[in-house]
């Protein structure tokens, strides 16, 4: 469940914020879960 919720909170700010920094973000947090 935390990780879906961080998923999806890193969705909406890859959204909020430059889109292009969106994929380096979650290949960065996600394999640190």
């Amino acid at each position: 469940m935390k990780r879906l919720l961080l998923d999806t909170h890193v969705f909406i700010w890859w959204l909020t914020n430059d889109p292009k920094l969106g994929p380096i973000t979650l290949i960065q947090i996600i394999p640190e879960l």
